[in-house]
C-alpha cells in the first residue's frame, strides 16, 4: 500500500511538473538543483519573481510539490 502511495505521489509530481513545462517564459529557464527550506527555495522564489520559467529539484517530493505549488501562485500574482 505504501508503494501504490509513493507512485501516485511520483506521478501527480510528473504531471504537475509537465503542465509546468508547458509554460516557457521569454526570459529563460532557471533550474534550482537540490531545493531545500531556506537557500534553495529562496533563489528559485528570486527567478520566479523576475519571471523566469523555474525548474526545481528536490530529494523530498512532498518538498518539492509544496514548493511547486508556491511558485506557481507566486508567478500567478
Amino acid at each position: 500500500m505504501i508503494d501504490q502511495c509513493q507512485e501516485e505521489k511520483k506521478t501527480e509530481g510528473l504531471l504537475k511538473m509537465h503542465r509546468m513545462a508547458s509554460f516557457i517564459t521569454a526570459r529563460g529557464v532557471a533550474a534550482t538543483v537540490g531545493v531545500g527550506p531556506k537557500l534553495g527555495r529562496s533563489i528559485a522564489h528570486k527567478f520566479a519573481h523576475e519571471r523566469y520559467t523555474v525548474v526545481i529539484l528536490a530529494r523530498d517530493l512532498g518538498r518539492l510539490s509544496r514548493f511547486t505549488d508556491e511558485i506557481a501562485r507566486q508567478k500567478k500574482a
